[in-house]
């Protein structure tokens, strides 16, 4: 586990990113370290932790080691990044817990859908969703005002549903490219739009 895997954590005022690899833990503007075997104790100074990068640690699930150390700061985090996984699905709990997000990178996972509760992130800005395994296009995307940046490219997605990201007043880009895009939406693509759509178009 996560939690008892990592030894003590210094309190530092500039503490503001954690990244969890295989076998680093490193903080933002100071000297990175390495932290040695032994009891994670969580410094008061994690309050001011804004970022958390578990990128490439062949997870499957968000782990539980990870919610009960961040638990106290949920609400300070506004970074998380977990590309490069092998996330079949991602909980509502991660969701329900991370409320403040603005920015989720997800790419290079194996989702195939996203939770419904997805809905109520009130502060997303950005999510990268791409090159997993959706078939569909993640229609609880269109539901966040806030979201201005989505990225699907590398999906299986052949269906956009433009009429409700055109409703969506906050989006500025889309990237769908590397989709195989059916006739009548590669058709819809050549319309203007008030945001902007990177996709690969019909030869």
């Amino acid at each position: 586990m996560i939690a008892s895997s990592f030894g003590a954590l210094a309190e530092f005022e500039m503490f503001k990113f954690l990244q969890i690899s295989p076998c680093q833990l490193w903080r933002q503007r100071t000297p990175w370290f390495f932290l040695q075997s032994g009891q994670f104790r969580l410094p008061t100074v994690l309050g001011l932790l804004l970022s958390a990068d578990l990128s490439n640690c062949k997870l499957m699930s968000f782990p539980d080691g990870v919610f009960k150390v961040l638990s106290s700061v949920s609400e300070n985090i506004r970074v998380i990044t977990l590309a490069d996984n092998e996330m079949k699905a991602i909980s509502s709990k991660f969701f329900l817990t991370f409320t403040q997000l603005r920015e989720l990178d997800l790419h290079g996972n194996i989702l195939t859908k996203l939770p419904d509760c997805l809905e109520e992130m009130k502060h997303l800005t950005s999510i990268d969703l791409a090159n997993n395994n959706f078939s569909a296009f993640p229609e609880k995307l269109t539901q966040i005002s806030t979201l201005e940046r989505i990225n699907l490219e590398g999906n299986s997605i052949s269906e956009i549903p433009l009429a409700r990201l055109a409703a969506m007043p906050a989006l500025k880009w889309l990237n769908v490219t590397s989709n195989p895009l059916d006739a009548n939406t590669q058709s819809a693509l050549t319309s203007p739009h008030k945001f902007e759509i990177l996709a690969q178009r019909a030869s």
